[in-house]
């Protein structure tokens, strides 16, 4: 089970999560509303959120608003823990959708009584392990003694004895959890395709001890794989590369043609052929890839688990529990309400993108609105490994015709040109006497990104004396929500891609929801909102 503890005070958060590690919660923190909005987006429901009230940014009442206008969050089960203890500010938190209150400092015992009353209950497996630690809370003295069972009482109604009392209508929002969290513990179907019967294996043996996960088929080669999708309908396919009689590729290319629209996931080798192969497969519509450990024939197979464990299943968790789009016009800025003149001309325009960006990457430098009107340079920041940047630009080129190449340092930008941050490395812009060049460094990674997108946005926001256009496209994280800021501060504008058409929603969310966003719009018109801007200014 897993738990979003959310407190900007880091000794209070980590103790809270300690707590809940002991309950035998997966724990993920976060130092604000935002930032959890932010990870919600990107990581999908958890079984129960903790949250302060009195934080930056996006406090905890703000929070618990903005996730019960949310369709898909609103069963969420949300404990606040602050130190606030008047009865009517407390009122005020269970009106706006907070389900548990408790007032800090907290005990484990009393953080479970709260959980036991959302219908998380914990049985204690060995009575004698018991310790008292206030006068009313009696718990395991061992936290390895505890058993978490989620117990759903689909009749319970709301205790008449509690001080703060829900409304009816916030019972009935109780008492209708039960299929929420039965949808969430519904198995994810995959669907492996890879020519070793040994790699299928692990996979499968793997997978299910993770839990969550059926392998719903196996097949050797993408001929046999596409008969797999068509008979078993998974949810997301996990694909190798290099197979006999058609190849990954050539089955990405026969789904596409289709109109197969089934997640897929590449696990191929880390080579310079396979990271060719795979920026190929990104570019044909693939969400995500992992790496290979020992090759295509995973000849380390200890490794080979645990990237099985650590990376593949956390990706296919977040591809397969998207939930339903969410309204942006409460941050949305319309760009007509600029006074004319006020607007800044576009000097630059500078985008970032993550998981699904080369496909996405793909689609914008398509778009004809865009070729048209693209007269001021742009510069990417994709997340990618070293290998795999260089290669993507030149494909994008070559498929575009667009002025599209790898960032070097030092390079004067033009009117046109297309530049994306190296792997590894981190592009920024610096200004010139004689206009603006590109930078190129290795400084300490930035939200554990190099490239990171605050690095190009903030020294564009501080550099570029014109206007600047942000562009955040899909991803996960939140890097490039801090960048995006500063550009509003200095008068720029920022677009980002909307949920729907997003393959995670977390960079762009994160955006959204600290209300930094001018437009909220699908990738297949992003090309022309950007092409209005340059028309127009910021």
């Amino acid at each position: 089970m897993r738990a979003l503890v959310i407190d900007d005070s880091r000794p209070i958060r980590g103790i809270i999560a300690k707590i809940m590690r002991g309950l035998n919660f997966e724990t993920i923190e976060a130092q604000n509303g935002s930032e959890a909005w932010g990870i919600l987006n990107e990581q999908g429901p958890f079984d129960v959120v903790t949250v302060n009230w009195e934080m930056p940014e996006m406090d905890g009442v703000q929070f618990a608003t903005k996730v019960r206008r949310a369709v898909r969050y609103r069963n969420l089960p949300l404990l606040m823990i602050s130190s606030i203890a008047d009865n009517e500010r407390i009122g005020q938190a269970m009106k706006t959708g907070v389900d548990e209150y408790l007032v800090k400092p907290c005990t484990p015992g009393a953080i479970t009584k709260k959980l036991n009353a959302l219908g998380i209950l914990v049985s204690v497996s060995s009575a004698s392990a018991k310790t008292p630690h206030d006068g009313t809370d009696n718990i395991p003295a061992n936290s390895r003694d505890l058993t978490v069972s989620k117990v759903i009482e689909k009749n319970r109604t709301p205790a008449t004895t509690s001080t703060h009392s829900r409304t009816s209508g916030q019972a009935k929002h109780k008492t209708g959890k039960s299929d929420t969290l039965a949808e969430r513990q519904r198995e994810i179907r995959v669907l492996t395709i890879d020519d070793s019967s040994l790699v299928r294996n692990v996979i499968k043996t793997t997978l299910e001890s993770v839990g969550g996960f059926k392998i719903v088929g196996a097949a050797a080669d993408g001929c046999e794989g596409l008969e797999q999708i068509e008979m078993q309908r998974p949810d997301v396919v996990l694909l190798d590369i290099e197979m006999p009689r058609m190849d990954g590729l050539e089955m990405l290319r026969a789904m596409r043609s289709q109109g197969v629209r089934v997640p897929v996931v590449m696990f191929s080798s880390q080579t310079e052929r396979g990271a060719k192969a795979t920026t190929d497969a990104l570019l044909l519509g693939a969400k995500d890839f992992v790496f290979k450990p020992g090759g295509a024939r995973m000849s380390d197979l200890q490794a080979g688990e645990e990237v099985i464990r650590d990376q593949i299943a956390p990706r296919l968790k977040w591809l397969c529990s998207r939930g339903l789009p969410v309204s942006s016009s409460s941050n949305a800025i319309d760009p007509s309400k600029i006074v004319p003149s006020k607007t800044k001309p576009i000097e630059l325009v500078v985008v970032a993108a993550s998981t699904g960006g080369p496909a996405a990457l793909a689609t914008l430098f398509h778009d004809s609105t865009l070729r048209d009107l693209l007269k001021k340079p742009i510069l990417v920041v994709q997340h990618m490994p070293t290998m795999f940047t260089k290669y993507l630009a030149s494909r994008l080129a070559e498929e575009t015709g667009l002025d599209i190449a790898e960032a070097v340092e030092g390079e004067v930008l033009h009117p046109g040109m297309i530049r994306i941050a190296p792997g590894g490395n981190h592009l920024e812009v610096n200004r010139t006497t004689g206009g603006y060049t590109t930078s190129i460094n290795r400084s300490p990674p930035v939200n554990s990104c190099r490239p990171s997108a605050d690095v190009l946005f903030g020294s564009a926001a501080k550099e570029v004396i014109g206007g600047v256009l942000g562009v955040m496209l899909t991803g996960m994280g939140h890097d490039g929500r801090d960048g995006c800021r500063e550009i509003r501060q200095v008068g720029g504008a920022v677009v980002a891609q909307d949920e729907s058409t997003s393959v995670v929603w977390g960079m762009p969310g994160s955006v959204v929801a600290a209300g930094l966003a001018n437009h909220v719009t699908p990738i297949e018109l992003i090309g022309k909102k950007i092409g209005s801007y340059l028309r127009v200014g910021a």
